[in-house]
């Protein structure tokens, strides 16, 4: 039987399989592929013929079509390249590859394209598949639509505020979890962004979202090390630190110590 965690939202069911994929891979005898199937198969009824998903499921009335969050295909999309990893059936990777499809095609004619992040880091992960195989998206499409979201997140990066501590930031009052998830989806970008002016801008822009987070990061006292939710006092974030703060703020600064292991997070001059 399917935990009642991943019956409620697709997020559960994504991410699900990300977690424990990952810890298959570690230890094989972890978690059994009948179990990651039926996860992968949970998350294949609630897709949609456009590629698009029924993103909220409850087990007594069904699901809730008009129930829509930003970030739940791309957490879905990953999980289903998770997925293939370890068992490589095509209707994975082919689902996986329609989900991110469809958020291209919505997207692409606009100028500005919300920071989703985990289409990026989706992207990064399906992409490597795409070129001798069905992928169920072209490569051209998929990258397309990673730049639009790297150009939107740039656009949108404070700059010039270093004396204050801003530099790097997404707001004026400093919110953490944005500037960690935005550089989880830049380092993503990075796994296949061609060298280009855009590239390099990227890459700054990552090493400043980086370094505001260490900024941030309480350092002593009983919470150190705890990431607080805002840099601002005015912020009501400011004074809390959840786990989801922490775990983006490790990612974000894991992400980019693999990319630039002999590299210390600065701000930009």
């Amino acid at each position: 039987m399917v935990p009642q965690l991943y019956i409620e939202v697709i997020r559960g069911a994504g991410l699900g399989l990300v977690a424990l994929a990952c810890a298959r891979k570690v230890k094989p005898g972890a978690i059994s592929l009948r179990e990651l199937r039926g996860l992968g198969q949970f998350i294949l009824f609630l897709q949609n013929e456009d590629g698009s998903f029924k993103h909220k499921y409850r087990e007594k009335t069904g699901p809730e079509a008009k129930w829509k969050s930003l970030y739940y295909p791309g957490e879905a999309a990953l999980g289903l390249v998770n997925l293939y990893d370890l068992d490589p059936n095509p209707n994975w990777l082919r689902s996986a590859g329609r989900a991110l499809r469809y958020l291209a095609n919505n997207r692409v004619e606009l100028t500005r394209v919300p920071a989703d992040h985990w289409a990026l880091i989706a992207t990064a992960r399906i992409l490597p598949y795409c070129n001798g195989q069905d992928c169920g998206a072209s490569r051209e499409e998929l990258v397309h639509h990673a730049i639009q979201i790297c150009n939107s997140i740039l656009r949108d990066q404070v700059s010039g505020s270093a004396a204050a501590g801003l530099d790097g930031a997404f707001d004026f009052d400093g919110r953490t979890t944005s500037v960690a998830t935005r550089s989880e989806g830049l380092e993503g970008a990075l796994e296949f962004l061609m060298r280009s002016e855009l590239r390099d801008k990227v890459e700054a822009a990552a090493g400043r979202a980086v370094a505001f987070l260490l900024r941030v990061q309480l350092v002593s006292g009983v919470h150190a090390g705890g990431m607080p939710g805002a840099m601002s006092v005015r912020a009501r974030e400011n004074s809390e630190i959840r786990i989801d703060y922490v775990q983006h703020a490790l990612c974000a600064w894991l992400g980019y110590a693999s990319r630039v292991p002999e590299t210390r997070a600065r701000s930009s001059p």
